[in-house]
């Protein structure tokens, strides 16, 4: 038994009813216990209230390279030919050997492209301004794009890539919403932890959140990051870089308090290592559940 520690430097074991004490020093007892009991109930951290934001009607766009380009790009070419395929050689298949020669994009149709890049939940969903914006950072402009031929089960097909740098002026259009959506759902797991993601990319979201969650704490490893993806991690894999603030923890699952993507926490990657940053409590629950994988955000 311990007993409590007074302002003098005695500790009282009978508490208010010490005979040393007396009544002299009750009021200072009863606060010391109160202030343990207020101690003990308040959380150590206390969760910020998710942001609620309607729906975004357009996503951040794609990277991908793409097929089927007929609706959003006019292209011409010199030549459309086998030079030799069993079913030609043979006339007892069709020709599977045809190669496009001096494919190029001669127009690009911005509103169609965007609409597919952003997947637009309408045509009201690309605006005058993002057109604007989209043909000044250099969507129209065919020098933008590389098209090339593609093996096909009959002969080739057309695909059609667009230079990073208009794909990354793009998304800083998207970013600048309150409500932004990237493709892996980072946006949204920020804001359902209490952070605004307004004008921040992914990576700079999840730096801003785990900077507020910790009080200011810069992570070398976190600060120096460039690149942010997610991946299904077996969780056996992960390094735990404080075992004992492991071992305290409680488990908790994770409970999105907004529809978001269900993280199990942010791991930094070193090497071949996944060193976990953000998530002891969701990690512990998930080792008592004996479940082997979940989504988690990288950085790297």
């Amino acid at each position: 038994m311990a007993g409590i520690l007074l302002p003098d430097g005695t500790r009282c074991y009978s508490g208010i009813t010490c005979r040393r004490h007396g009544a002299y020093n009750a009021a200072q007892l009863n606060n010391t216990v109160s202030s343990l009991q207020l101690t003990k109930a308040t959380p150590r951290v206390r969760a910020l209230p998710p942001i609620i934001v309607p729906k975004a009607d357009l996503q951040e766009p794609m990277n991908e390279s793409w097929g089927n380009v007929s609706s959003y790009v006019d292209y011409e070419y010199d030549g459309y030919y086998c030079d030799g395929c069993y079913g030609c050689e043979t006339g007892d298949d069709y020709c599977r050997g045809s190669v496009y020669e001096g494919l190029r994009i001669t127009s690009v149709s911005s509103h169609a492209m965007l609409a597919m890049m952003m997947s637009a939940r309408s045509d009201a969903s690309i605006t005058t301004e993002l057109l604007d914006y989209a043909e000044e950072v250099g969507l129209n402009d065919p020098a933008n794009y590389e098209i090339y031929g593609v093996p096909d089960y009959y002969g080739q097909t057309v695909q059609v890539d667009l230079n990073e740098s208009v794909v990354d002026s793009l998304k800083e259009w998207i970013y600048r919403e309150p409500n932004a959506e990237d493709r892996n759902g980072i946006l949204g797991y920020i804001r359902s932890k209490g952070v605004e993601t307004t004008g921040l990319s992914p990576l700079e979201a999840i730096k801003k959140e785990l900077n507020l969650e910790n009080k200011g704490k810069v992570n070398p490893y976190v600060d120096k990051a460039t690149k942010v993806s997610v991946k299904l991690m077996d969780i056996n894999k992960i390094t735990v870089p404080n075992p004992q603030h492991y071992e305290r923890v409680e488990p908790l699952a994770p409970v999105p308090a907004i529809p978001s993507k269900d993280f199990l926490g942010v791991l930094i990657k070193q090497g071949e290592s996944y060193i976990l940053v953000d998530g002891y409590h969701r990690l512990k629950d998930a080792k008592n559940n004996n479940k082997r994988k979940g989504h988690y955000i990288i950085l790297s």
